[in-house]
């Protein structure tokens, strides 16, 4: 292995961390135009700002091309030596086409991150480039570093971590004197997310599938159970209760403490997530 491979590595998971916020953003300012509501006319100046460094933190995960090689060492491998699920995918995961799919994706959002506030019809079609990028985005970069992995619903989870985190951000930016009630719709996003993540597992254990046990046993082994105790306690439990008192949920200065907790657990849930497919 090369001395730049765990550089790729944590390099990987701090791009994929860091990119999910301003895409989270620009996701809640989507739903906000169709939906509206006054705490989405309050919110936008933070909504804007944190989608606002999604070209920089693209532009971080260029480097990532170059080592697609380190981060996918199995695509360099003859089929016959690969179990025969990793080995259907060699095809697909061949370097230049990841370059060629996350270029395109990255272009999307881009086009989305200019032109969502425009009407309605350019929310709609940016909710769908948002999710349908995503699909790709971490089928190529996420599931991609487990290769015999696969859940149709994993862009769907980190879709949910994604707008969790990036409101639990912007309501650590907001002005104190907002009146939109944040505390319910953090909630609400907690309990989407949390949902998923329940219903994946449960779907995996259910099914009695092999290779999607191996993905959760990777992640049981060593100090990741820590981690994921870490991440259950600040992205779940602490904050629902906490939230559940209306006293939290309309005090501002209390919903930030919650707020920043929720952050923490959303890295927490990236480096979970991403971290154990390195070993």
């Amino acid at each position: 292995m090369s001395w730049l491979t765990p550089i790729a590595q944590a390099w990987l998971v701090a791009v994929m961390t860091g990119i999910g916020l301003p895409l989270g953003a620009l996701a809640i300012l989507m739903i906000h135009k169709l939906t509206g509501g006054l705490w989405g006319e309050e919110a936008r100046p933070a909504l804007e700002r944190i989608a606002g460094t999604l070209p920089l933190l693209l532009l971080c995960g260029l480097p990532l091309l170059a080592a697609i090689p380190l981060l996918l060492p199995f695509v360099a491998q003859p089929a016959a030596e690969l179990p025969a699920r990793v080995a259907a995918k060699l095809g697909y995961l061949q370097p230049p086409w990841i370059i060629v799919r996350t270029l395109v994706v990255a272009g999307a959002w881009l086009l989305v991150w200019r032109t969502h506030y425009r009407s309605r019809r350019a929310a709609v079609l940016g909710l769908i480039a948002y999710m349908l990028g995503l699909l790709v985005f971490t089928t190529d970069w996420m599931q991609a570093l487990d290769p015999s992995y696969y859940s149709t619903i994993y862009p769907v989870i980190v879709a949910g971590a994604q707008i969790l985190g990036a409101f639990a951000l912007t309501i650590l930016l907001i002005p104190v004197d907002v009146k939109g009630d944040f505390g319910k719709l953090l909630l609400a996003a907690l309990l989407s997310w949390a949902y998923f993540a329940a219903m994946q597992w449960l779907i995996s254990w259910m099914g009695d599938l092999p290779d999607e046990a191996e993905w959760y046993l990777r992640r049981l082994n060593g100090a990741w159970p820590a981690l994921l105790i870490l991440m259950v306690v600040l992205f779940a439990v602490v904050p629902f209760f906490a939230l559940l008192p209306a006293s939290v949920r309309t005090t501002l200065p209390k919903l930030r403490l919650v707020a920043g907790l929720v952050l923490a657990g959303y890295v927490a849930e990236s480096l979970w997530r991403m971290g154990p497919a390195h070993g």
